[in-house]
């Protein structure tokens, strides 16, 4: 049996994601990529109903994707990063979207290890969420 086409387009995109590229923006692929498949997607999904993605490389944006609601604000910001998730990172988001009205915050990396030191970095998150 042949293998289910979305694995063979994981596996092509995971290809590239970790190709090791020569080139300066080879870390903007991944965020070209996501992009593309919210602007494929997002019309179609009723939980987004009504939301807008934002284009790429907004000056005023706090992730690499923002999806915008029907009343021009910020629902969702995603933050894709070329490297392991650290604790420095999750330390900077709380500054990052402080005053920037976001329902939901992300960090993605397809690099692994996704993360170091998970254990710290999980509970961080945990006390984020109850701040926020």
């Amino acid at each position: 049996m042949p293998e289910p086409l979305i694995l063979r387009i994981v596996q092509a995109l995971k290809q590239h994601f970790l190709y090791p590229y020569k080139t300066v923006n080879a870390s903007r692929l991944p965020v070209i990529a996501i992009h593309s498949i919210y602007a494929t997607l997002l019309p179609e999904a009723k939980i987004h109903q009504d939301r807008k993605l934002a284009p790429l490389n907004n000056p005023k944006g706090i992730g690499d994707i923002e999806i915008f609601d029907g009343e021009s604000r910020r629902y969702e910001a995603i933050a894709i990063k070329p490297r392991p998730i650290t604790l420095n990172m999750i330390n900077a988001v709380p500054k990052k979207i402080k005053g920037k009205q976001v329902k939901r915050y992300s960090l993605l990396t397809m690099n692994q290890p996704y993360c170091v030191d998970e254990k710290r970095i999980n509970s961080k998150i945990e006390i984020i969420e109850e701040v926020i």
